[in-house]
């Protein structure tokens, strides 16, 4: 939601187009998974965010998708706005969904 409220900000003639982005991510929030091994995803994020020029919110989504993904991150697409993030997180083995 953040990444969408941002480019709403920086290009607003295109509002409808993230009125619908906003509400695809909404559907889509009821098949996604959240994640609760708040000690493993901090350990994950604190190496994200030394290996990787992320902010704190950014290290704490990738640190939460080696828990998501089981420890094999070719078994789950890294979703992102986020051109940094993506590529951290392909840097990181994940296959991502969301500009390069």
């Amino acid at each position: 939601m953040s990444a969408i409220a941002r480019r709403r900000r920086e290009e607003p003639q295109s509002g409808g187009q993230w009125l619908a982005a906003r509400r695809k991510i909404l559907e889509s929030s009821r098949k996604w998974i959240e994640i609760a091994m708040i000690e493993t995803v901090r350990e994950h994020a604190e190496r994200v965010i030394a290996a990787h020029p992320l902010g704190s919110a950014d290290a704490l989504q990738l640190g939460a998708a080696p828990v998501a993904a089981g420890g094999s991150s070719a078994t789950l697409q890294f979703v992102t706005l986020g051109r940094r993030l993506a590529a951290a997180a392909e840097r990181e083995g994940f296959p991502i969904l969301g500009p390069r």
